[in-house]
């Protein structure tokens, strides 16, 4: 139990020893300024030797025209998405482990069918061993997503303003989905002459 008295250390603690001087420690640098792409578009800083690029409403036709002049040399495409949770869940008393390969698929296509995709992220890589990939990925963000009247998940909506999604510059800035949508199938149509994997 600890003393009220705070002057009153126990014996058995030694007292440590005092702490060296602090070193003076230049300041860093402060960081470059964005770079800005041929669109006037800031260009994020590199992650992991990784450039992002961000996309909205303003340049998602310009970058996905950049994308469709890539594709032909870079035709493996890795994709991640943000959806705003699960809100269908397996039938009671079974977990999703215990669903059949089909019941999993159908669970899966309910959620993705329901809830509006916030965030999508393109990564291109080319067709060598390997697969090397280009040293840019794009994030996507949708302006879909409203959480005043859609479905979604609380904890998972959390979870991504955690991450630093908001949702608010989303809605505002955001591209549609629909329209993303028209404008990644005509690229694609008019620039690539194989298959996409």
């Amino acid at each position: 139990m600890l003393s009220r008295n705070a002057s009153a250390a126990p014996a058995t603690f030694p007292l440590a020893p005092p702490l060296p001087p602090p070193r003076v420690v230049q300041p860093l640098p402060p960081p470059p300024a964005a770079p800005y792409n041929k669109y006037n578009h800031a260009v994020a800083a590199p992650v992991l030797g990784v450039q992002i690029r961000s996309v909205t409403a303003a340049n998602y036709e310009a970058e996905l025209d950049a994308i469709g002049s890539l594709l032909a040399r870079y035709p493996f495409v890795a994709i991640d998405t943000e959806y705003p949770g699960t809100v269908h869940r397996p039938p009671p008393g079974r977990s999703e482990a215990q669903l059949a390969p089909p019941e999993r698929y159908a669970l899966l296509k309910a959620n993705v069918d329901e809830l509006p995709a916030v965030q999508l992220g393109l990564k291109l890589c080319d067709d060598s061993d390997g697969g090397r990939p280009l040293e840019v990925a794009w994030e996507v963000t949708f302006s879909d997503f409203d959480a005043r009247r859609d479905r979604h998940a609380p904890e998972s909506v959390a979870f991504l303003r955690s991450r630093g999604v908001d949702f608010d510059q989303s809605r505002a800035r955001g591209v549609a989905s629909a329209a993303f949508a028209a404008k990644l199938a005509a690229v694609q149509s008019s620039t690539l002459r194989g298959e996409l994997t």
